[in-house]
Order: structure tokens, then sequence, then C-alpha cells
């Protein structure tokens, strides 16, 4: 390894600078420094930002949070939107076709496989079924043919159809019940909405 061979200056030596020199000199000085400052600062501030990265991975600056609550805002109020529009729709739906002779149920039955017999209406989607008493008064309104998903008995009343599912002493008891909640709801209104 070769040693380098330190120069020997002579500081009893004498030196002619002038003050343009001097200052050229303090000039260099200070922007070497500020160099070096602004290099160690770039550095510091890159450390501190890593670790803060780090110690909060998930940190969110205020403007996202509002940004974020904001959107969330606006996603409830278009989906509350969605559910009064379909209400109001199903609300002011008539649920009849007009075939040109008069007027028929705009319902369309399906029978599932458990025997419940659930309509459709055409215009609204609103779904009925068979086992739910307020959905009786929809049931004349059923337009065609019953659709069918494997079982064939009971088409003509949906709602034994509904009970067929179900055994011996259950059934007795869903009737009674049925027949006592329909005698209440009438008895209130005179007739049951749903």
């Amino acid at each position: 390894m070769a040693t380098r061979k330190e120069e020997e200056v002579d500081l009893t030596q004498k030196v002619d600078l002038s003050v343009a020199d001097i200052l050229a000199l303090i000039t260099k000085i200070q922007a070497d420094q500020a160099t070096a400052l602004t290099t160690a600062g770039e550095k510091n501030a890159e450390v501190l930002g890593n670790a803060l990265e780090k110690l909060s991975p998930h940190y969110e600056t205020p403007g996202e949070k509002a940004n974020k609550e904001y959107l969330r805002g606006i996603s409830r109020q278009v989906e509350l939107d969605k559910i009064r529009n379909k209400k109001k729709t199903e609300y002011n739906c008539p649920h009849l076709l007009d075939n040109g002779r008069s007027q028929v149920g705009a319902f369309f039955g399906i029978k599932l496989l458990t025997g419940e017999v659930v309509g459709i209406c055409c215009y609204c989607r609103k779904t009925i079924s068979s086992l739910n008493p307020k959905h009786e008064k929809y049931w004349k309104k059923i337009n065609g043919t019953v659709a069918e998903c494997g079982q064939v008995s009971g088409l003509n009343d949906p709602i034994e159809a509904g009970l067929k599912r179900l055994v011996g002493d259950e059934q007795d008891r869903v009737r009674k019940n049925r027949a006592e909640f329909i005698r209440v709801e009438t008895d209130k209104t005179g007739d049951f909405e749903d």
C-alpha cells in the first residue's frame, strides 16, 4: 500500500491576498456550508419521512379523511334514494295489465320447490308471497298460469300449497294463527295493506 507524503507548507512565508480574494474565499466557504447543510437537511427529511411512514402506514391527512367521509355520504344518499324510488314505484303501481278487453293482474306466479308461490309484478318488480296473509288480495290478480319448480300439487290455492311443506299439527296451527291475524287486521282497518 502506497503512503501519501504530506507536503510541507512554510507558514512563515508572506501571502499576498487582496480584499476581493478574501471576499471570494468567504463566499466559497459559505456556499460549501450551505450545500452541505442542504444535503444533510434533505437526507434528514427523507429519513424522518420514512420513519413516520413506517410508524403509521395508514395515516390519512385531514383532507383525505374529509374526502372519504364526503364520498361515503354521497354513496349512502344514492342508496337511500334507490330504496325510496323503489318503494314509491311499488306504491304508485296499479299492478294491472290492460289486455284490451279488461284489466288483469300484472303479477306472474312462480311456485317454488318448498311449495310457496311467489308473484312478481311485471312493472315495479314487487314480490308477493303466498305465505304472507297481507298479500292475499294480490293473488286475485295473478296473470296466466303459475310456473312450477318441480312440484305439481296445490296450484289452485297458493296458501294451501305453502302449508303442504309443513306437517300435521303445524299446518293446523298456522291456519288458526292466519285466520286470527286476518280477523284482527280486518277489524282494525277494514282491509289490510302491505
